[in-house]
């Protein structure tokens, strides 16, 4: 189901409903040197939108409004568009207006964000705004109801608002999953779906234990979730989980400060044990939940493969500590290793992200429902080092698995699928051409 947008600000700023090119080919707004676009088409078409945000870019500079002012400025240009338009007569929103805002049921955190959202809107749009309380129902429709716009290896791009797509509910085990071509979104149905049952999607990152995924859906989203995943007791014990101190086997977790015997040697967690895992986990957590501060830190005292090396002892250090206390399958330990694959990757340590890649894998299976994209992504991202390390026979195995996921994920025809295939013909032919090639110097 492919579903249309009211409205969008992206990373790139751009216009366009094509897939995001390199950003060294973008052109860029001569005005406020802020947007950037495809080509002129793309450029042209955006203008309706950014000809009255350009000037107010200006005089914003040197400095950027975030996302989230970005898109609030934008829907209140639309606002009055929308509002005066009547609903449609498939019963869908058609309307910023009909869409839920949770304001009434703010934190005091929340009541704080949209202070300083206030003040930085005034900042860029100038006095000529709605009243205040009109401002705080807007943001609260905007956290309730936007989406990350992801790229195809479902990397965030920006933010958005779909009226229609709002309206899809939670579930922790959804039968539906949102992918984007460039800004458009499609629901996609990752199960079997029976006449009259609810279609649903994730809100959330569901590699997360219940009781977090339960905390982050009532700090943003005001309910809670009571679908049969948050039930499911072995999975949380799974992600919490820690190594035996005695065999190295998998210690499942009982709640947030007990654990249950070792399944292989039946082998107790010690207090001391427990101390260490929670020290270590609370350190993992800070330093997950502050990378990018903690990137920027790093790349304002270093520039190109030096920020990347002290990325990668960053993380290696995490990493070591966690090794040995906490088990593969921990969301923590698992999170760090994913990190590592990024900056292996982007220091071109080739054999390295292929040894993480597959670590990373194996949990992902384990903690991720079976047709999750991420899965698909990742699986794809391994093929593609096996290629490049001229294992064909492991990349076509690798391929075909990524191919089993996304063709439902994001569908036959969708750019990710396409590539996939392309790879897939090319490790084909070279795989038989190695191995006609050594067979000749064989004979």
């Amino acid at each position: 189901m492919k579903l249309p947008l009211l409205s969008y600000v992206g990373n790139n700023g751009m216009g366009t409903s094509d897939p995001p090119p390199q950003r060294n080919k973008l052109l860029r707004c001569s005005r406020c040197k802020c947007q950037n676009y495809c080509n002129t088409s793309c450029q042209r078409s955006a203008w309706v939108l950014h000809k009255n945000e350009c000037k107010d870019l200006q005089r914003f500079s040197p400095g950027k409004p975030s996302e989230t002012v970005l898109l609030v400025a934008r829907l209140l240009q639309l606002s009055k568009k929308y509002s005066k338009e009547s609903n449609s007569s498939d019963d869908f929103p058609c309307s910023l207006s009909e869409l839920q805002s949770n304001h009434e049921h703010f934190n005091e955190q929340r009541k704080k964000q949209f202070v300083k959202l206030l003040s930085t809107l005034k900042n860029y749009c100038g006095d000529q705004l709605p009243s205040n309380q009109e401002l705080l129902h807007l943001f609260g429709q905007v956290t309730c109801n936007s989406f990350n716009i992801c790229d195809p290896e479902m990397q965030s791009i920006g933010v958005g608002i779909y009226l229609k797509s709002s309206l899809l509910n939670h579930s922790c085990s959804p039968n539906c999953t949102a992918i984007f071509v460039g800004t458009t979104i499609h629901i996609r149905a990752v199960k079997a779906i029976s006449k009259g049952e609810e279609c649903s999607i994730s809100y959330i990152d569901l590699m997360n234990p219940s009781h977090i995924r339960q905390r982050m859906l009532q700090e943003q989203y005001y309910f809670t979730c009571d679908c049969t995943s948050c039930q499911e007791e072995l999975l949380d014990a799974e992600m919490g989980s820690v190594t035996c101190e005695n065999c190295s086997g998998q210690v499942l977790r009982r709640d947030d400060t007990s654990f249950q015997a070792c399944s292989a040697c039946n082998t107790q967690v010690l207090p001391t044990r427990i101390s260490e895992v929670l020290h270590i986990e609370e350190e993992s957590r800070s330093l997950l939940e502050d990378c990018d501060s903690f990137s920027e830190k790093l790349k304002s005292k270093s520039k190109g493969q030096e920020n990347w090396q002290n990325l990668f002892k960053l993380w290696s250090k995490l990493s070591i500590k966690q090794a040995g206390v906490l088990h593969i399958e921990n969301v923590y330990r698992v999170r760090t290793v994913d990190k590592l694959y990024d900056v292996a990757v982007n220091l071109q340590n080739w054999t390295d992200a292929l040894y993480l890649a597959q670590k990373v894998i194996q949990s992902y299976r384990k903690l991720y429902p079976s047709f999750h994209p991420l899965i698909g992504v990742h699986l794809l991202r391994l093929a593609k080092l096996q290629h490049f390390l001229g294992s064909f026979t492991m990349a076509i195995q690798y391929l075909q698995q990524a191919s089993d996921i996304i063709k439902v994920t994001h569908g036959l025809q969708h750019e990710l699928y396409k590539q996939l295939e392309e790879i897939q013909s090319n490790c084909i032919v070279e795989a038989r051409f190695y191995s006609s090639d050594t067979q000749d110097k064989v004979n």
